[in-house]
């Protein structure tokens, strides 16, 4: 018996879905409620006589009432809600921060790198040209062997009073297993020369 008590005031707690409102007619539509309008519950009276539902289009989700024909006067308008709009968009996270709009503001929610290529050579005003390959030979009566060909030229400026001039070969290049060649003596024949406008050094 305590229990049916209970679910009785708590249910006289709840907000009411009843509408009543009394509009005087000056255009064409009537935006009703805030919330969506549950369909069939809407009953229109006029001069205390109810009108037809085929004088008025109910939009239900959008709370609009259209009319028909053309009406005057004061009417009292009797629906029902539900308790949201559904029409209205819900989120909990505004997209808008998501979302990238053309600007050139970074996007906190997206990771992008630049891919830079490294050059040890590098160094502005120095030119260089030459080629490097490397081939792998084998055969039914010999072991697997790599072969490694360098030609390198350098010719420009190291900084802004010296220039350099060099020239790299090696036929049969050391290959380390960090990928590069760990001294200059393993090269077979190196011209480098070094020179500004009062001193020439040549190696």
């Amino acid at each position: 018996m305590l229990s049916f008590v209970s679910l009785a005031v708590i249910g006289q707690g709840l907000p009411s879905s009843l509408r009543v409102k009394k509009i005087e007619i000056i255009s064409d539509s009537i935006l009703l409620d805030s919330l969506s309008i549950v369909p069939g519950s809407v009953v229109v009276e006029m001069n205390n006589q109810l009108v037809s539902d085929t004088s008025f289009l109910l939009l239900p989700v959008k709370s609009i009432l259209l009319w028909l024909s053309p009406v005057k006067g004061e009417v009292i308008i009797t629906y029902r809600v539900f308790p949201v709009n559904f029409n209205k968009t819900y989120f909990h996270k505004d997209t808008n921060s998501i979302f990238h709009h053309g600007d050139n503001s970074p996007l906190p929610f997206r990771f992008s790198t630049v891919n830079k290529q490294s050059d040890i050579f590098n160094m502005g005003g120095l030119n260089k040209s030459g080629s490097i390959s490397r081939g792998v030979m084998f055969g039914n009566n010999q072991d697997l062997s790599i072969n490694s060909n360098l030609n390198l030229q350098l010719s420009g400026k190291i900084s802004s009073n010296i220039s350099i001039l060099a020239s790299v070969t090696d036929d049969n290049l050391p290959i380390q297993p960090e990928g590069n060649t760990q001294q200059l003596q393993d090269f077979d024949q190196v011209f480098i020369q070094l020179y500004s406008d009062t001193w020439r050094l040549t190696a």
